[in-house]
Order: C-alpha cells, then sequence, then structure tokens
C-alpha cells in the first residue's frame, strides 16, 4: 500500500479519470503507469464502463491494494458518459485523463503541472509516442521547447501551424476551473474530445505547451478513432463546421478551415460505396453539403500542398452519385496498395 509524505500531502491533488470498457489486454498497464508516477498526490478514478469481460475485477484488485484509486461501476454509456461520471465526482485541483489502451511515463504528471505552476496556465500540454503493434522504433524525443499561449489567436495559430497539440484531452492537465462552467463531452458522438479542444482554442486563456512527449498512444484497428463509417464521417464534418463558425472572427485560419473540410469529404467519399443505403439516405442532407462544398471549392484543391490521392477524392465529391462512390472506393483502394496515400501535414501558419 503506497504513502504519502507530508511534502507531497501539500501539493495540489490531481484527479486522473480512466474510462474502462473491453480493454483486459490492456487496463494492467494503464493503470500501473498512473501509479508509478513521480508526482504521489493523485486520485484515480476508474470508471468501468460496464465492460462484459473482466475489467471490472482488475479494477477492483487495484482499488484493494492502493487507495488512491477509486472504482466505479455504471451501465454501459460510452466513453463520453463515463468521463462525465468521473468528473462530477473527482475532487482534484487539477484534471487529467487517461485512455485504458494506453500508457503514459512516470514523469508526464509532474512535468505538466510544473509546467502549469511555473507559467500560470490553466491548460499544460506535452507530446505523445504513437504505438504501433509491429513496435516500430520512436523517434528521438529530446525536443523539450516549451511554448506559452495567452490569447485564443495565439492557441489557434499554434494548434493549426505546428500541430504540436491536437484534440486529444489525455496528453493534457486542466486546471479545475476549466470545467467547474459545466462544460462535458458530448454524448453519442465520434471523436468526442475535439469539443473540448475547441474550448481550449477560446477560453484556455493561458496555454503552456511542452514538445516532450509522455503519453504513449496505442494504435489498435478495433479503437474508434480507427473505425471509420459514415456517423463518424458526419459527427466529423458537423463538429468541424461548428469550430470554424466559433474561430471565424480569427485571422489567417482560412487555408486551415479548407483543409479540414478536405479531409473529411475524402474520407467520407471512399466509404460511400460500401456504406449501406439505408444509411447514405440518413445522411443525404449532409452528404449532399459535403458534395456542394467540394464543387464549389474545387479550385482551391489544385494548389500543390494537395496530394494526388486527395485531389481525386474531391474531384469525385463533386458528384453525389453512387458512380461517384464506386469510382472513388477503386481509386482509393488501387492507391493504398501502392502505398500512395499518405499525406504530409503542411506547416501555413507560424506561431508568433
Amino acid at each position: 500500500m503506497y504513502g504519502m509524505s507530508e511534502k507531497t500531502k501539500n501539493c495540489p491533488l490531481i484527479s486522473v479519470i480512466v474510462p474502462v470498457y473491453k480493454v483486459e489486454n490492456y487496463l494492467r498497464q494503464a493503470v500501473e503507469s498512473i501509479l508509478q508516477q513521480t508526482y504521489r498526490n493523485l486520485e484515480i478514478l476508474l470508471v468501468d464502463d460496464g465492460s462484459p469481460d473482466s475489467c471490472g475485477n482488475i479494477c477492483d484488485q487495484y482499488a484493494k491494494t492502493d487507495p488512491r484509486v477509486k472504482v466505479f461501476h455504471k451501465e454501459n454509456g460510452g466513453i463520453s458518459a463515463a468521463r462525465n461520471f468521473a468528473l462530477d465526482r473527482a475532487r482534484g485541483d487539477w484534471i487529467s485523463f487517461v485512455d485504458s489502451d494506453d500508457w503514459i511515463d512516470p514523469e508526464m504528471i509532474e512535468a505538466l503541472l510544473t509546467n502549469a505552476l511555473q507559467y500560470d496556465a490553466r491548460i499544460s500540454i506535452c507530446g505523445k509516442f504513437f504505438e504501433y503493434a509491429n513496435g516500430c522504433p520512436h523517434p528521438e524525443n529530446d525536443d523539450d521547447e516549451i511554448v506559452v499561449m495567452k490569447s485564443p489567436v495565439q492557441v489557434a495559430r499554434y494548434h493549426y501551424g505546428r500541430h504540436y497539440f491536437s484534440n486529444t484531452i489525455w496528453n493534457v492537465l486542466f486546471r479545475r476551473d476549466f470545467f467547474d462552467s459545466g462544460l462535458r463531452f458530448p454524448a453519442g458522438v465520434a471523436y468526442e474530445d475535439y469539443p473540448i479542444g475547441t474550448e481550449v482554442i477560446l477560453h484556455g486563456k493561458k496555454v503552456v505547451c511542452t514538445r516532450k512527449k509522455y503519453y504513449h498512444y496505442r494504435q489498435r484497428k478495433s479503437s474508434t478513432i480507427h473505425t471509420l463509417n459514415l456517423k463518424t464521417a458526419v459527427d466529423l464534418w458537423n463538429m468541424r463546421k461548428q469550430r470554424c463558425r466559433m474561430l471565424e472572427h480569427i485571422g489567417g485560419l482560412e487555408k486551415c478551415f479548407e483543409r479540414e473540410y478536405f479531409r473529411v469529404i475524402r474520407n467520407t467519399w471512399r466509404i460511400l460505396f460500401v456504406t449501406k443505403n439505408s444509411e447514405r439516405k440518413k445522411y443525404a442532407e449532409t452528404i449532399q453539403e459535403m458534395s456542394d462544398y467540394a464543387r464549389e471549392n474545387y479550385e482551391l484543391i489544385k494548389e500543390p500542398r494537395y496530394i494526388k490521392t486527395t485531389r481525386m477524392l474531391i474531384w469525385f465529391a463533386r458528384y453525389n452519385t453512387l458512380l461517384s462512390y464506386f469510382f472513388a472506393a477503386v481509386f482509393f483502394t488501387v492507391m493504398s496498395m501502392l502505398h500512395l496515400t499518405h499525406e504530409i501535414k503542411p506547416n501555413w501558419i507560424f506561431y508568433e
């Protein structure tokens, strides 16, 4: 059983929220990485979201051996509901999230808190490793550049221009008052982190970001983010439309918004042919909206910053017909076989 020194007890309490569902093969690694943090004053909330495997029992075992672990068992409601459930019960001065199939380096929480306190920031962000099943080696992790952003304009331009942080929330430490206004994760939609990312841009007030990587993001084909279907594409389209409207007062982001729209259209058109007709009818209005955007803005896709795969898929998207779905699917399949679908992120906007 872990004990805390008097010095640690006087440090801010950090709540670490972990939604748990069908990850029995990965859960122990995730929880162990949190328990082994160099920063000890933690409240670890494990939310068993009605997981049908042994996850619930694994959570209970940890609660018996470490008083910092709190376990909640609830009916399945999705990752947003699980996170919101924990947010309503968290007592920490700071809030952090870890996905139950990922893991974190021992110094992560201490590093995030140190940066937040040193720069008096409301949001503290670090870099992340992408962990693939084939064990691809990591690039060097010696870039410890720290950037402090003090306005929505700075945060937005840094986010879109350099891509050092994204819409993910699990490599982030939030000061408690960021959620005190009632901000919560939207239920029933894919990419549930996206609206929180928008709030970070608009209301983060002061954000500190280090490029040093501490979070290990496991790439699983069965995870929500890697399961592309028409509903997830439509959810992302609607969220990006909402964000673009909310950020349109910030100048210099037009090309970034354009790129976000084109990426969703590209990914939608490559799956439409294999999507059930009932699903296409359900989201017909949004599909037509995407097609209209592709047709009205097609001249922009000819610019050299877009690779051939994207240009061709947008060309097909100008025509909202079954034939265009078919040719888009065939084209993408061939390009995938040739390993020519990767899109390099351009650096359009530079932080000032």
